[in-house]
């Protein structure tokens, strides 16, 4: 019995004082990038790249698009913004750094970008369409067949979102 005690004050001192008042449960696992599975990381960097692109694309749609094309590149600014926002935070739980590229969708914005008017709302729209008929693929994925649960969550919930999207980019789809 005094060997025990002995133990767990040796044991305690060998502890600084906030291990003492907040231990850590022994049951948590730290969340590290590790620990997510290839999809889930693919799924997390091409979210993130395409939040960046379709706001990216939206900013420039305010400048140079027409009509309705401005008040859908706000959409593309407002609703691809917040969604980045949720999307940092699971990043962050994982130590994870959210890239600032646009990646695959760096070539759209290079169509876009340097048109104006017209020819910019028809080339913008084909690259809405685009986009967003990609992007629906990649949430499905995720929504079915993802491993982390706050990802699948975000996939699951954004999914109507990026499908309401591509259904209005096709109706301002000039006949």
């Amino acid at each position: 019995m005094r060997l025990g005690f002995l133990l767990v004050v040796a044991g305690l001192a060998a502890c600084t004082a906030e291990q003492v008042a907040h231990p850590r449960p022994s049951s948590s696992k730290a969340r590290t990038p590790a620990s997510l599975s290839l999809q889930d990381r693919d799924f997390l960097e091409r979210a993130a790249e395409g939040n960046n692109g379709e706001a990216a694309m939206g900013r420039v749609a305010e400048k140079n698009g027409t009509g309705a094309i401005v008040g859908y590149g706000r959409m593309m600014v407002a609703d691809h913004g917040a969604a980045q926002t949720r999307l940092a935070v699971i990043a962050r739980q994982y130590n994870i750094s959210l890239p600032t590229s646009l990646g695959e969708h760096q070539a759209g914005f290079d169509r876009i970008v340097d048109l104006k008017g017209e020819d910019f709302d028809r080339e913008f729209i084909k690259v809405m369409k685009d986009d967003h008929q990609q992007a629906v693929l990649l949430y499905q994925s995720e929504a079915s067949g993802g491993s982390d649960a706050s990802l699948v969550a975000y996939a699951k919930e954004m999914l109507p979102k990026i499908q309401s999207h591509l259904e209005h980019a096709k109706s301002l789809q000039p006949q």
